[in-house]
């Protein structure tokens, strides 16, 4: 093959990958600012608006470590904090990933297997959703898959510079996420079978020297993380996890929300497919996990090893914490995931007829494109404005006299950002709002504790069904003038209430007056 040969078949392939990272950012941006912002991606705009001192302080006070507040600032210093700003420096993170696992990938497959095992792991709709919310989800995953790969360069090179750089990128994995450490420990038992069958005595200097800078970087925050567990401990929230958890998690991680396991359904056609295709989605991956982990010749054993470790060890810690306070939760998978849809398809490689790898190929990857799209697709049918909706219609009515009230830190921090430099908001709690509530963010300027010192006035209160929280019930001597009602993203979210009172203004013997409220 002749130099311009070469050139232009990796010219065919740079295009082959750009074509792919074109599609996974297509998808993620036509819906990217469809839903509005919500509580944790407020905590992010919010958070990063502080000096430095003032971020690192609050974010002590919270259960989060510091490396994606630091991270999105610079980006927001270029880009903006917009919402669109917030969650596109999540899809870039997501696509840096992307290339980062295309390096790993290709130091075990060939071009073709390399890209139908990314284009699989990129089309994910669960790894998806995270493309598109402003979160340090997608930045874990770019920091792990970076360590894993300079890992695997430094055990099977025997370069040992690698080792440090993968424990620089472990250890700033740790300082983005917790649950990451679940995944590092992974690796970390990975890379001692390894060096332990290698009988290599050399390499373990470099390795440990690897890992203790990857504690070295964790520690420049072990005296916030230690304080951040025992509030934790203090006022847990994470609820325990069911015996068919795991099986409801496979699914999930395949097929995101339209995934459904649950027998006790409405019966609709639709509905009944929907548990045909979970169904099948999750037998489908038990058979070829199960024949992946005990199918002796296998095409490249190690990277399967390799992921099984990164993929089986999140889990397992997961489940072990369920003893003592369950840390289960699908979220925290989205770590685990990559290497989850990995494994199924290097096993559909060494399932014995080429029609059937093709069948499950396409079954899996067109289940995958089909759940985000159609899931977006029902999504826009009905609108769900939201706490954006929520808000223009605050600044459409905004009088002189109005002031801002929320009874719920959940849509009161979302209102802070949309409402900022329009007006001031405040939240009203007669208690003391808990860490995973954002108490972080909290001054006590923001706060009102008792509606009785209220002056004199008209209020707009805003009010959310959503997060196990219910419409804002008022002293009887306020006069309700309206109610209007805006419905959030999901269920989770629920539906985000905007109530306008006079308070002091009107007739009657105590001041107040009083009206029923209109029918809307």
């Amino acid at each position: 093959m002749n130099n311009k040969t070469q050139l232009n078949e990796k010219w065919r392939k740079f295009l082959l990958l750009a074509v792919l990272f074109a599609v996974v950012s297509i998808l993620v941006l036509k819906y990217m600012t469809v839903a509005a912002l919500w509580h944790d991606e407020a905590f992010s705009v919010l958070m990063i608006k502080y000096p430095f001192s003032e971020m690192f302080r609050r974010l002590a006070l919270d259960v989060h470590p510091p490396f994606y507040y630091i991270a999105f600032r610079g980006w927001a210093a270029i880009f903006t904090s917009s919402v669109f700003s917030l969650r596109l420096f999540s899809l870039f993170c997501y696509l840096i990933f992307g290339l980062g696992l295309w390096l790993l990938l290709r130091r075990y497959f060939k071009f073709w297997q390399s890209y139908a095992l990314l284009a699989l792991t990129m089309l994910n709709p669960f790894l998806l959703s995270y493309a598109m919310e402003g979160r340090m989800y997608t930045l874990g995953l770019l920091l792990l898959v970076f360590a894993v790969y300079f890992m695997q360069r430094a055990l099977e090179e025997k370069k040992y510079c690698f080792f440090l750089i993968s424990g620089v990128f472990g250890g700033l994995a740790a300082l983005t996420q917790y649950f990451l450490i679940f995944s590092l420990i992974g690796l970390f038992f990975y890379s001692l079978i390894k060096l332990i069958k290698a009988k290599a005595k050399k390499e373990y200097i470099f390795w440990l020297l690897g890992w203790l800078l990857t504690l070295l970087v964790f520690a420049l925050w072990a005296k916030e993380f230690l304080s951040q567990l025992k509030m934790v401990e203090a006022s847990y929230w994470i609820p325990k996890m069911k015996w068919y958890s795991p099986f409801s998690s496979l699914v999930n991680l395949l097929l995101n929300e339209k995934g459904n396991l649950n027998l006790s359904i409405t019966p609709s056609f639709r509905n009944i497919l929907i548990l045909i295709w979970s169904y099948l989605t999750l037998f489908s991956s038990l058979f070829l996990l199960i024949r992946t982990i005990v199918l002796k010749k296998i095409r490249q054993k190690n990277s399967v090893t390799l992921f099984l470790f990164l993929f089986i060890t999140p889990f397992a810690l997961a489940i072990a914490s369920g003893i003592k306070q369950s840390l289960y939760l699908d979220r925290y998978f989205v770590f685990a995931t990559p290497f989850y849809v990995l494994l199924l398809g290097i096993s559909l490689f060494n399932l014995p007829k080429r029609i059937w790898k093709i069948a499950f190929y396409l079954f899996l990857i067109l289940s995958f494109l089909f759940s985000y799209c159609s899931f977006w697709k029902e999504k826009i049918k009905t609108p769900f404005p939201g706490m954006k909706g929520a808000s223009d219609y605050i600044v459409q009515n905004l009088g002189e006299r109005n002031k801002v009230l929320s009874d719920s830190s959940f849509v009161y921090f979302t209102a802070k950002y949309y409402l900022l430099g329009k007006t001031p908001v405040y939240l009203y709690t007669t208690g003391e709002v808990s860490h995973f509530s954002g108490n972080a963010l909290l001054s006590p300027s923001d706060i009102k504790n008792n509606l009785n010192d209220l002056k004199p006035d008209e209020y707009f209160v805003i009010s959310t069904t959503g997060f196990g929280g219910k419409a804002f019930v008022a002293p009887e001597n306020w006069l309700l003038v309206s109610r209007k009602t805006f419905r959030d993203f999901n269920s989770v979210r629920g539906e985000i209430y905007v109530d306008e009172y006079m308070v002091g203004i009107g007739g009657g013997s105590s001041g107040f007056g009083i009206l029923s409220m209109p029918m809307l």
